[in-house]
Parts: C-alpha cells; structure tokens; sequence
C-alpha cells in the first residue's frame, strides 16, 4: 500500500482539524503495516513441460496482483511472469525448469 504524502505539519498541531489529519495518517501508517501477504493462501503449481512455456496460474484474488513469492520448489529453477497481462483471476509465468512444482504466494 503506497502512503500518501503527509498533509500537515506537527508545528501547526494546534490548528482546528490538526488531531483529525493526523489521526487519519496514522490510521493509514497502520493499515499499510497491517497488510501482509497471506500464506496460508499460498498456491501449488507446477510449470509447464516445456522449458519457456508460458503457464497459467488461476488465483481468482478479485483484483490484479502485482507481485509474487515463491516460497518452497521441488528443485532448482525459477520463474518469473512471462509478459502475458495479469487478470483479476489469472497470472502467467515462465520457468527455466520444466515440470518444477512450486508454492508461491501472489498478492
């Protein structure tokens, strides 16, 4: 989550409407530390099996994911989007590794 810039100025605090400006950033502060990639929604995956085809992966998120983690694989090989545009249901990828099984969080 991108913070916007900050409205105010902690020498003004005493002006009417400072508490309120500053109460909504620090609301904003918390909720961008608050926002976390959920794990345990993780998906399972293998690429294709052909080494540079691109592979789908359905995640079904509702909105369009921008980044992604792998986090375990069932051997040496990486992947990475292959250029295919990303939908509210859907990402691509390619891998160097044929047949590689993955779990990757995508957010």
């Amino acid at each position: 989550m991108k913070l916007s810039p900050r409205s105010f100025n902690i020498k003004e605090f005493d002006e009417p409407g400072m508490a309120e400006k500053l109460n909504n950033y620090l609301d904003e502060i918390r909720e961008a530390v608050m926002t976390r990639i959920d794990y345990q929604q993780a998906f399972i995956i293998q690429s294709a099996q052909v080494v540079g085809d691109e592979f789908r992966v359905v995640h079904n998120l509702g909105y369009i994911p921008n980044n992604f983690v792998i986090l375990s694989k069932s051997g040496a090989g990486e992947i990475y989007p292959s250029g295919g545009a990303w939908t509210p249901t859907a990402a691509f990828f390619k891998c160097t590794t044929a047949g590689l099984i993955m779990r990757i969080a995508i957010w």
